[in-house]
């Protein structure tokens, strides 16, 4: 197991642990109380079998390696900005990057071990902090996030299910992380971490900024700075202080991480993935985008870049007309006489 994780590790700045693959029973009433606090909330597998159970993915599968990947931490000029992308969607999208990685992985371990494998990148139900965590590669916090020691909170989650079978497996190494910290529960604009350690999902401005359905109005005066995901309990997480990590050139900005209304007003599908395709950012369309940027606009008073809101008022997408409508009222206009 060592000169296999170590190999690995050189190959990437990384870190892997093993786990051997069961059924993760333990789940169950965790994955319970988490639905029955956010219903049939979007983009969340609710099939509670499937989110613990790889062998419905790879049934011969023996062993799930686990390659969390660490990526940028702070950047002068986008860390003030406004309109801006989360950090998990600086530089190329890293579902992208992820395949590419683990799949050199999967290959090595074909050519030395003549192992199968199958590579996952967030496109699968299986609990992915869940199996980290049992790697050894962290433990959860008040933020509901993996916090690995020296990564913090800014890592992916890679898995490969693989039917090579090992002699020793990692264990979980790292007991209450956050202990009387609660600075990520002051710091959420919403309000949707607790003590619990349950998050209320349907809260979070992460997945509020994802969302494709009308948003309660109580939030919408929280957008005012990031267009697609949240990173303030990753900032004010203690443990999100090291700034020299190595990180694939990848995962670094490219210049696309803001994004206004006038950079969206004009295009059109095919042009918004031909300009943004490469944006983990992208991946819920156009209109998400440019609703989340026409709240934070009018959050910000920005009547620049909502200046040609009239020509966007003849939609039928309803999350987008509540956007125009918000925004008009934000700056004054359509008030009675």
């Amino acid at each position: 197991m060592k000169e296999l994780k170590e190999t690995i590790q050189a190959m990437f700045p990384c870190q892997v642990g093993f786990v051997k693959a069961r059924m993760f029973t333990e789940l169950r009433e965790n994955l319970k109380k988490y639905y029955e606090i956010n219903g049939e909330i979007e983009l969340v597998e609710h099939d509670i079998e499937k989110r613990i159970n790889p062998y419905l993915i790879f049934a011969k599968v023996k062993t799930i390696i686990v390659v969390i990947f660490p990526y940028a931490q702070s950047h002068p000029e986008l860390d003030k900005a406004i309109h801006v992308v989360s950090k998990s969607s600086y530089g190329i999208d890293y579902h992208v990057v992820l395949k590419d990685k683990l799949g050199i992985i999967a290959n090595y371990l074909k050519e030395h071990y003549h192992a199968e494998s199958i590579v996952l990148t967030d496109n699968h139900p299986l609990h992915e902090k869940h199996l980290a965590y049992l790697a050894g590669l962290g433990n959860f916090g008040k933020n509901t996030l993996l916090i690995n020691p020296i990564y913090g909170t800014y890592f992916f989650i890679g898995l490969i299910l693989t039917d090579l079978e090992l002699n020793e497996y990692d264990e979980p190494r790292f007991s209450d992380i956050c202990q009387s910290c609660n600075r990520c529960i002051r710091s959420c604009p919403t309000g949707a971490l607790s003590e619990s350690r349950f998050i209320e999902a349907y809260k979070c401005m992460s997945y509020l900024t994802q969302s494709k359905k009308i948003l309660p109005d109580e939030y919408l005066p929280k957008f005012r700075k990031y267009i697609y995901g949240c990173d303030i309990c990753h900032i004010t997480c203690i443990y999100n202080t090291n700034d020299n990590l190595p990180i694939l050139e990848e995962f670094k900005p490219q210049g696309k991480e803001i994004i206004k209304v006038k950079d969206l007003e004009g295009l059109t599908n095919k042009t918004f993935k031909e300009k943004y395709g490469d944006l983990a950012a992208s991946f819920r369309g156009k209109h998400v985008l440019l609703r989340n940027a026409l709240l934070v606009s009018a959050n910000q008073k920005n009547t620049k870049d909502l200046e040609n809101l009239d020509k966007l008022t003849n939609t039928n997408i309803e999350y987008i007309n509540q956007a125009i409508d918000y925004a008009k009222k934000k700056l004054g206009e359509g008030e009675e006489k």
